[in-house]
């Protein structure tokens, strides 16, 4: 994944004393922060937009065990 790529890249830069590299740095920290902000914006609503999970599957299970415990409630 990229984040792993670029937190393993970040420990290499430590004991440099270039402003550029540094200056990289900080430009590889920014972009690990907004891929996880951008993944918690795509998956904050799960039953929404293009990355959609259906709730067919829950409805489905929820049928089987009112059907098979109907006569406990």
């Amino acid at each position: 994944s990229a984040g792993a790529a670029i937190t393993i890249a970040f420990t290499f830069f430590f004991t440099t004393e270039s402003h550029g590299i540094h200056l990289v740095m900080r430009g590889m920290v920014t972009l690990l922060i907004a891929m996880s902000l951008y993944l918690v914006l795509l998956f904050g609503a799960p039953f929404s937009g293009d990355l959609r999970v259906s709730d067919s599957p829950f409805r489905f299970v929820q049928g089987v065990f009112r059907d098979a415990y109907a006569d406990r409630l």
